[in-house]
């Protein structure tokens, strides 16, 4: 993934936009964040392990603030690897924990970390004190603070990987049938009649995709 800062404002200040279905983004999404207060945008794109050959994200990144903020001076330029692949079986060892980015706390479907990087860390730290004041910081212990990880996001993100995974699989009209009939629930705050809509469109994009469907129903889960 790379991100650019950018010094202008966004047409949209009050919302994220993101891209998704770019021909050279086929497992990712291109997005902005509009910081109106400092008076800047983040503009990034990210991918899944793009193939040799193809554009790197840097590129995509300098077309779309071409195209959108064709005089906007370029303040900072960030990018690196996010592990996407989902929850790792084991992460802790004894006297040892990892966190974050190396204990693959990012959401597996969107790629963000922090709220997730930051709770980890704080169950991390709460077991890592019992532990001292116990005198005991043997994996066993400590696997506690992976155990309060999975309860508290592991297991939405196991979730999420299986229908990031899913998605990466179908096509596109397939994938703008699922994130519409999703967008829909969200925009109606879930409400029953909105549910059952949005559940009922992607059970038939599901059953016109059964090759990609039973292939992540077969997937093995970490817990």
């Amino acid at each position: 993934a790379i991100e650019f800062r950018i010094e202008a404002q966004d047409q949209n200040p009050n919302h994220y936009t993101f891209w998704i279905g770019h021909e050279a983004v086929k497992k990712g999404y291109i997005w902005i964040f509009p910081k109106v207060k400092s008076g800047v945008v983040n503009l990034g794109a990210g991918d899944v392990t793009p193939k040799m050959g193809a554009k790197n994200m840097y590129d995509v990144t300098m077309e779309m603030k071409n195209r959108y903020f064709p005089d906007a001076k370029l303040l900072e330029v960030h990018g690196g690897a996010v592990p996407v692949s989902g929850n790792m079986v084991e992460y802790v060892a004894d006297r040892f924990a990892l966190v974050g980015d190396a204990a693959h706390h990012t959401n597996p479907m969107t790629g963000g970390g922090i709220i997730s990087g930051m709770c980890a860390a704080d169950f991390a730290a709460t077991r890592i004190t019992e532990g001292l004041t116990a005198g005991n910081l043997s994996k066993e212990f400590l696997f506690g603070y992976q155990e309060a990880v999975w309860n508290r996001f592991g297991r939405n993100h196991e979730k999420e990987r299986k229908i990031a995974s899913f998605l990466f699989t179908i096509d596109k009209k397939g994938q703008v049938r699922f994130l519409r009939a999703l967008r829909g629930m969200v925009e109606a705050k879930f409400s029953r009649f909105s549910k059952l809509w949005g559940y009922l469109q992607i059970a038939q994009v599901a059953l016109q995709n059964a090759k990609a469907t039973l292939k992540v129903l077969r997937q093995k889960s970490v817990a």
